[in-house]
């Protein structure tokens, strides 16, 4: 027999090398680098207050100011259309709504609603109910 034949060996089997396990380490003084702050205002916060509050009082007025221009110029616009208008009278029939009087009764310048709200007031109605047989004063067509 031959003694000097070497046989192939398997490697001998080596493990990965071994990882420390992970621990939790609480560290005093909270995150390494925590978020900054967050601040409105940096400098002059009483300043930048004011500025804040004078920008909304000036919006609102200006939306003030707006909404009253805008009633006082449709009453002026109101009062030039209805200024010296003719006038007829008219004897409510059965069916008769204030809204069909005023669509027979135009004024030019007004809207149907506008010529409601003028027969109501020259005829000092507080509702829209009419009863037949009733003379209302409506604008000359």
């Amino acid at each position: 027999m031959n003694t000097n034949v070497a046989y192939a060996q398997p490697a001998p089997y080596v493990s990965a090398p071994a990882r420390p396990a992970r621990r939790l380490t609480v560290v005093e003084g909270g995150p390494r680098f925590a978020a900054a702050p967050t601040v409105v205002w940096k400098r002059g916060t009483k300043r930048s207050l004011a500025w804040c509050v004078a920008c909304v009082l000036a919006i609102v007025l200006v939306a003030c100011t707006l909404f009253a221009a805008k009633t006082f110029f449709d009453q002026v616009s109101y009062d030039a259309a209805t200024m010296g208008l003719e006038h007829t009278e008219v004897s409510v029939s059965k069916g008769d709504t204030l809204w069909t009087i005023a669509e027979a009764h135009p004024v030019s310048g007004l809207s149907t609603r506008e010529v409601i709200d003028l027969v109501k007031e020259w005829n000092g109605l507080e509702s829209g109910l009419l009863s037949p047989g009733e003379v209302l004063t409506v604008p000359a067509a």
